[in-house]
């Protein structure tokens, strides 16, 4: 036995399971979404973040080392008369860079040697060729201040941050730098780190030189220190030299808990820094928590509500349903006055009074049913009378002719026109026509066979029904309108699987009446 399901359940069943499964599938692509977006905006917020922050550091640099270093650059310019070794001299005689760099000067020949060091005597004659900051000076021929890549004074164990000014002589050949420097170690209250620490004292920002030092950092014992072991680093120091100028990253790190976002800053042609902070993940995603609870709710509700909804409105649906199937079950048995009522202005009521347009339709067809039974009696008789006129006669046109005749009264049509297929000439020659003008007569009196739209080679062909404003032949549906023709009709005459003629019956009528179909 077949099991019978509630239509309350369907309804609910068909309703609610898309419905979770389209929330769902919505709720889960918006929170994803929602993940994402937020997390693209924490990164692209955290990457104008290490903007702002290089762009601190480079405002500390234009305002307390470069205006002293100018001062340095327009001095030993005006020393061009001299040999390197003299301007050194006057430069340590006139004692301009005790304030910032603590007395620590080196001056390079055009070679690299160093041939003047107050501080550390024991590097005159050693060949600092190799230094950034002598290659970069070297190539460099305007009057510009560049950074060096820090350096480890091994004596002391100190770090050591070298700014170069390149030489020129009198003719304005290259002829060496002079290096003034920053011991990091020592100089941690000098105007310039007291500036970086003002500005991130209470941040965790870190600036790294091009070789992987650390120039500033919150703990100052890493000072100087390689980080290149530092994983969360490395997606910065994989980034060419070349391609850093500039450079924006925001990331976060392999366990998700921390943002790195950090802005390169240019210090001379062969070094910059890379200025870095890291911050919490959390704690950059902590204002958005509400938002994404507030989500996680309006979500809920969304898969929630409809259910309810649904509920409510099947009960309100399958009622006046189940009254319509009990009136069903009486109009089978026989009740063709059987009505029945729904006051919901809405399709069921549509339904309710179809319903009842129903009845009444089945009342009248159950008492017209002898009638119509009576009226195809008539019809077969008509045509066993055509069957019995073409027995009478061998004469085609006249068969046509009268079976044409019998036909129209039969299905009540105005017009008709029978053709012969003549096979040599492969054209349908009119034999027998009635209803139509004599000037119709006379332009299709005969017509080719690719303007029936039949095929001779078809031995079943469908016949064609066709409504003249869509008609594909221009010059007989000129014609056809003329006559006044809406809808035309034309049948095969088939014997044996090969077709002799076709008979047209067109018509006035606009829609095809249930005889014609």
């Amino acid at each position: 036995m077949k099991t019978r399901s509630n239509l309350r359940t369907k309804i609910i069943t068909w309703s609610f399971v898309p419905t979770v499964i389209i929330l769902t599938t919505v709720a889960l692509v918006t929170f994803y979404s929602y993940q994402q977006v937020t997390r693209d905006l924490v990164l692209s917020q955290s990457a104008e973040v290490a903007r702002y922050k290089r762009n601190q550091v480079q405002t500390v640099l234009s305002e307390i080392i470069n205006p002293l270093m100018y001062d340095y650059i327009f001095f030993l310019d005006a020393g061009k008369n001299l040999n390197i070794f003299d301007r050194a001299k006057s430069l340590d005689q006139a004692g301009m860079y005790d304030e910032i760099f603590s007395g620590n000067i080196i001056f390079l020949d055009s070679d690299g040697k160093v041939i003047f060091s107050e501080s550390h005597p024991e590097w005159v004659g050693i060949s600092w060729a190799h230094r950034d900051f002598f290659r970069d000076a070297k190539q460099n021929n305007g009057l510009n201040v560049m950074i060096g890549q820090l350096m480890e004074d091994r004596r002391t164990g100190d770090f050591l941050l070298p700014f170069a000014v390149n030489l020129r002589g009198i003719d304005g050949e290259f002829a060496g730098v002079a290096v003034l420097y920053l011991n990091l170690n020592a100089d941690q209250s000098s105007p310039f780190y007291s500036a970086l620490e003002s500005l991130f004292s209470d941040q965790k920002v870190i600036i790294v030189d091009s070789s992987q030092r650390v120039i500033f950092h919150p703990n100052s014992s890493l000072i100087g220190q390689k980080l290149t072991e530092q994983k969360e680093l490395a997606p910065l120091f994989e980034i060419p030299f070349k391609e850093t100028d500039g450079e924006v990253e925001s990331y976060r790190t392999t366990n998700s808990q921390v943002v790195i976002s950090a802005a390169f800053l240019k210090t001379s042609e062969l070094n910059g820094w890379w200025v870095i902070q890291e911050q919490s993940w959390n704690e950059l995603m902590e204002p958005s928590l509400a938002y994404r609870r507030l989500l996680i709710i309006l979500l809920a509700a969304g898969v929630m509500v409809p259910v309810l909804v649904v509920t409510y409105g099947s009960r309100h649906i399958t009622k006046p349903i189940e009254e319509m199937i009990r009136a069903a079950k009486e109009v089978a048995g026989g009740n063709f006055e059987r009505k029945v009522e729904a006051n919901s202005n809405d399709e069921l009521e549509d339904l309710a009074t179809q319903f009842n347009i129903m009845s009444t339709e089945l009342a009248q067809s159950y008492a017209t049913l002898e009638k119509r039974v009576s009226d195809r009696t008539h019809e077969l008789e008509t045509i066993n009378a055509i069957s019995d006129v073409v027995n009478r006669s061998l004469d085609l046109e006249m068969i046509l002719s009268s079976a044409l005749a019998k036909t129209l009264e039969v299905i009540n049509m105005d017009a008709g026109v029978a053709y012969r297929l003549n096979e040599g000439s492969q054209m349908f020659e009119m034999l027998a026509y009635q209803g139509f003008s004599s000037q119709y007569i006379e332009n299709h009196r005969f017509l080719p066979v690719s303007m029936t739209g039949f095929n001779l080679n078809d031995s079943n062909p469908d016949i064609i029904v066709a409504y003249i404003k869509d008609y594909p032949i221009p010059s007989m549906k000129e014609d056809l309108e003329l006559e006044g023709i809406k809808v035309a009709v034309r049948l095969p005459l088939m014997s044996k699987g090969k077709m002799l003629g076709i008979w047209d019956y067109p018509d006035t009528v606009k829609i095809l009446s249930p005889r014609m179909k």
